[in-house]
Protein backbone atom coordinates (compact mmCIF):
# COMPACT_ATOMS: atom_id res chain seq x y z
CA UNK A 1 0.00 0.00 0.00
CA UNK A 2 2.13 3.41 -1.24
CA UNK A 3 0.78 6.65 0.35
CA UNK A 4 1.20 10.33 -0.51
CA UNK A 5 3.15 11.85 2.95
CA UNK A 6 2.69 15.33 3.90
CA UNK A 7 4.30 16.54 7.29
CA UNK A 8 2.75 19.14 9.38
CA UNK A 9 3.41 20.83 12.77
CA UNK A 10 0.74 22.38 14.83
CA UNK A 11 0.67 26.12 14.88
CA UNK A 12 -0.84 28.07 17.43
CA UNK A 13 -3.43 29.14 14.83
CA UNK A 14 -4.28 25.42 14.86
CA UNK A 15 -4.66 25.35 18.28
CA UNK A 16 -7.60 26.15 20.71
CA UNK A 17 -7.87 27.61 23.88
CA UNK A 18 -7.09 24.63 26.23
CA UNK A 19 -4.25 24.00 23.75
CA UNK A 20 -4.98 20.95 21.18
CA UNK A 21 -5.63 21.21 17.82
CA UNK A 22 -8.79 22.82 16.61
CA UNK A 23 -11.56 19.88 15.30
CA UNK A 24 -11.27 22.22 11.91
CA UNK A 25 -7.65 21.60 11.74
CA UNK A 26 -8.55 18.15 10.44
CA UNK A 27 -9.72 19.47 7.52
CA UNK A 28 -6.97 21.95 7.47
CA UNK A 29 -4.26 18.76 7.16
CA UNK A 30 -6.89 17.51 4.42
CA UNK A 31 -6.33 20.82 1.81
CA UNK A 32 -2.37 20.77 3.17
CA UNK A 33 -2.13 17.36 1.63
CA UNK A 34 -4.20 17.63 -1.38
CA UNK A 35 -2.71 21.01 -2.09
CA UNK A 36 0.78 19.69 -1.93
CA UNK A 37 -0.39 16.94 -4.58
CA UNK A 38 -2.10 18.92 -7.17
CA UNK A 39 0.05 21.75 -6.65
CA UNK A 40 3.84 20.81 -4.81
CA UNK A 41 5.70 20.07 -8.10
CA UNK A 42 4.56 16.83 -9.34
CA UNK A 43 2.45 18.41 -12.28
CA UNK A 44 3.40 21.03 -14.95
CA UNK A 45 2.10 24.05 -14.24
CA UNK A 46 -0.38 24.33 -17.07
CA UNK A 47 -2.00 20.81 -16.04
CA UNK A 48 -4.60 22.19 -14.03
CA UNK A 49 -4.65 25.76 -15.65
CA UNK A 50 -7.87 25.22 -17.51
CA UNK A 51 -9.72 23.10 -14.43
CA UNK A 52 -11.19 24.29 -11.74
CA UNK A 53 -11.00 21.51 -8.56
CA UNK A 54 -14.52 21.14 -6.78
CA UNK A 55 -14.40 20.28 -2.95
CA UNK A 56 -18.12 18.53 -3.59
CA UNK A 57 -18.10 16.73 -0.28
CA UNK A 58 -15.58 16.57 3.03
CA UNK A 59 -15.52 14.24 6.16
CA UNK A 60 -13.96 13.90 8.77
CA UNK A 61 -13.42 12.03 11.81
CA UNK A 62 -11.50 13.17 15.25
CA UNK A 63 -9.87 10.84 17.05
CA UNK A 64 -7.13 11.69 19.25
CA UNK A 65 -5.82 15.37 20.24
CA UNK A 66 -2.40 17.63 19.04
CA UNK A 67 -0.51 19.74 20.59
CA UNK A 68 1.46 23.43 20.02
CA UNK A 69 4.13 21.89 18.04
CA UNK A 70 3.53 18.85 17.90
CA UNK A 71 4.16 16.69 14.30
CA UNK A 72 1.51 14.79 12.07
CA UNK A 73 2.50 12.79 9.03
CA UNK A 74 -1.25 13.37 6.65
CA UNK A 75 -0.81 10.38 4.53
CA UNK A 76 -3.17 10.54 1.07
CA UNK A 77 -4.41 7.97 -0.82
CA UNK A 78 -7.58 7.49 -3.15
CA UNK A 79 -10.58 5.26 -4.05
CA UNK A 80 -11.10 4.31 -7.60
CA UNK A 81 -11.94 7.52 -9.93
CA UNK A 82 -15.24 7.07 -11.95
CA UNK A 83 -15.77 9.32 -14.89
CA UNK A 84 -16.05 12.81 -13.22
CA UNK A 85 -14.98 12.42 -9.43
CA UNK A 86 -12.27 10.93 -7.25
CA UNK A 87 -12.38 10.74 -3.69
CA UNK A 88 -8.92 11.61 -1.68
CA UNK A 89 -8.47 9.42 1.85
CA UNK A 90 -6.61 10.79 4.33
CA UNK A 91 -5.22 9.54 7.60
CA UNK A 92 -3.09 11.54 10.12
CA UNK A 93 -1.08 10.17 12.28
CA UNK A 94 0.83 11.82 15.67
CA UNK A 95 4.72 11.47 15.93
CA UNK A 96 4.30 8.96 18.75
CA UNK A 97 2.33 6.68 16.24
CA UNK A 98 -0.82 7.63 17.72
CA UNK A 99 -4.05 7.90 14.73
CA UNK A 100 -5.25 11.61 15.01
CA UNK A 101 -7.53 11.71 12.56
CA UNK A 102 -9.31 10.38 9.36
CA UNK A 103 -11.67 11.33 6.35
CA UNK A 104 -12.11 12.03 2.79
CA UNK A 105 -12.83 14.70 -0.22
CA UNK A 106 -14.54 14.10 -3.86
CA UNK A 107 -13.58 16.13 -6.05
CA UNK A 108 -15.16 17.03 -9.32
CA UNK A 109 -13.71 18.87 -12.23
CA UNK A 110 -15.34 21.90 -13.95
CA UNK A 111 -13.62 23.78 -16.56
CA UNK A 112 -12.42 27.70 -15.91
CA UNK A 113 -14.33 28.56 -18.83
CA UNK A 114 -17.71 27.28 -19.43
CA UNK A 115 -18.09 26.05 -15.53
CA UNK A 116 -19.11 23.13 -16.85
CA UNK A 117 -18.57 19.51 -15.35
CA UNK A 118 -15.86 17.49 -17.44
CA UNK A 119 -14.04 14.14 -17.21
CA UNK A 120 -11.12 13.73 -14.64
CA UNK A 121 -8.31 14.91 -16.23
CA UNK A 122 -6.65 12.14 -18.06
CA UNK A 123 -3.30 13.01 -16.51
CA UNK A 124 -4.07 12.74 -13.18
CA UNK A 125 -5.75 9.27 -13.84
CA UNK A 126 -2.25 7.90 -15.48
CA UNK A 127 -0.39 9.31 -12.88
CA UNK A 128 -1.73 7.98 -9.93
CA UNK A 129 -2.32 4.32 -11.29
CA UNK A 130 0.43 3.77 -13.71
CA UNK A 131 3.06 5.51 -11.94
CA UNK A 132 2.50 5.22 -8.19
CA UNK A 133 -0.77 3.70 -7.69
CA UNK A 134 -1.38 4.71 -4.10
CA UNK A 135 -5.33 3.18 -4.85
CA UNK A 136 -7.16 2.06 -1.66
CA UNK A 137 -7.29 -1.80 -2.09
CA UNK A 138 -11.30 -2.35 -3.12
CA UNK A 139 -12.25 -3.56 0.71
CA UNK A 140 -15.85 -4.20 1.68
CA UNK A 141 -17.10 -1.77 2.81
CA UNK A 142 -14.82 1.13 1.34
CA UNK A 143 -12.85 3.65 2.85
CA UNK A 144 -15.73 6.66 3.22
CA UNK A 145 -17.92 3.96 4.87
CA UNK A 146 -15.29 2.53 7.24
CA UNK A 147 -14.83 6.25 8.14
CA UNK A 148 -18.20 6.78 8.84
CA UNK A 149 -19.02 3.47 10.70
CA UNK A 150 -16.49 3.92 13.28
CA UNK A 151 -15.28 1.66 15.89
CA UNK A 152 -13.97 -1.44 14.16
CA UNK A 153 -13.57 -0.54 11.21
CA UNK A 154 -11.18 2.38 12.20
CA UNK A 155 -9.05 -0.60 13.29
CA UNK A 156 -8.49 -1.41 9.40
CA UNK A 157 -7.79 2.06 8.50
CA UNK A 158 -4.65 2.28 10.73
CA UNK A 159 -3.30 -0.87 11.13
CA UNK A 160 -0.35 -1.24 13.51
CA UNK A 161 2.00 -0.86 10.05
CA UNK A 162 0.37 2.73 9.00
CA UNK A 163 0.39 3.73 12.56
CA UNK A 164 4.09 2.81 12.79
CA UNK A 165 4.79 4.00 9.35
CA UNK A 166 3.81 7.70 10.60
CA UNK A 167 5.75 7.30 13.72
CA UNK A 168 9.08 6.53 11.47
CA UNK A 169 8.06 9.15 8.91
CA UNK A 170 7.96 11.65 11.39
CA UNK A 171 10.79 10.62 13.88
CA UNK A 172 13.12 10.89 10.58
CA UNK A 173 11.63 13.42 9.27
CA UNK A 174 11.31 11.82 6.17
CA UNK A 175 8.62 14.06 4.39
CA UNK A 176 10.76 17.28 4.73
CA UNK A 177 11.46 17.97 1.15
CA UNK A 178 10.41 21.61 -0.06
CA UNK A 179 7.99 19.97 -2.31
CA UNK A 180 6.25 18.84 0.93
CA UNK A 181 5.40 16.04 -1.23
CA UNK A 182 6.71 12.10 -1.02
CA UNK A 183 5.18 8.83 -1.86
CA UNK A 184 6.13 6.01 0.99
CA UNK A 185 5.14 2.44 1.00
CA UNK A 186 4.53 0.23 4.31
CA UNK A 187 7.21 -2.03 2.51
CA UNK A 188 9.53 0.78 3.69
CA UNK A 189 9.52 -0.60 7.44
CA UNK A 190 11.34 -4.25 6.46
CA UNK A 191 14.32 -2.04 4.78
CA UNK A 192 17.69 -2.43 6.99
CA UNK A 193 18.53 0.29 8.97
CA UNK A 194 21.66 0.14 6.84
CA UNK A 195 20.02 0.78 3.51
CA UNK A 196 18.34 3.70 5.34
CA UNK A 197 20.74 5.11 5.67
CA UNK A 198 22.13 4.55 2.67
CA UNK A 199 19.19 6.29 0.91
CA UNK A 200 18.64 9.04 3.26
CA UNK A 201 21.90 10.33 3.62
CA UNK A 202 23.93 10.10 7.22
CA UNK A 203 21.81 13.52 8.15
CA UNK A 204 18.29 11.44 7.79
CA UNK A 205 17.08 13.81 5.56
CA UNK A 206 15.61 13.78 1.96
CA UNK A 207 17.17 15.67 -0.94
CA UNK A 208 16.60 18.27 -2.55
CA UNK A 209 14.22 16.67 -5.24
CA UNK A 210 11.21 14.40 -3.72
CA UNK A 211 12.47 11.07 -2.71
CA UNK A 212 9.99 8.49 -3.29
CA UNK A 213 10.75 4.99 -1.43
CA UNK A 214 8.17 2.00 -2.43
CA UNK A 215 8.84 -1.37 -2.66
CA UNK A 216 12.90 -0.85 -2.20
CA UNK A 217 13.30 1.50 -5.22
CA UNK A 218 14.07 5.08 -5.19
CA UNK A 219 11.90 7.44 -7.77
CA UNK A 220 12.91 10.64 -8.10
CA UNK A 221 9.83 13.58 -9.12
CA UNK A 222 9.35 14.70 -12.94
CA UNK A 223 10.80 18.06 -13.03
CA UNK A 224 8.00 20.49 -14.01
Amino acid sequence: MSYIAVQYQIHFEDTMAYGSHHYLTNFRFQCIAREHFFFGGLFDKETFQDVVILTQQGYSRNMAPVGLGERVVILLTFDEPTRSTTRLCFRVIREDGTPVCCGYQVLVFTSRITGELIPIPPVLVDYVMQNFGPIERLLDPPFAEKVVAGGKEIKKIFTPEVCELGKLITSRNLANDPSGVQIVDTYFLTLDKAILRTKLGSNNAVSSEALVVRMGFNYSRRES
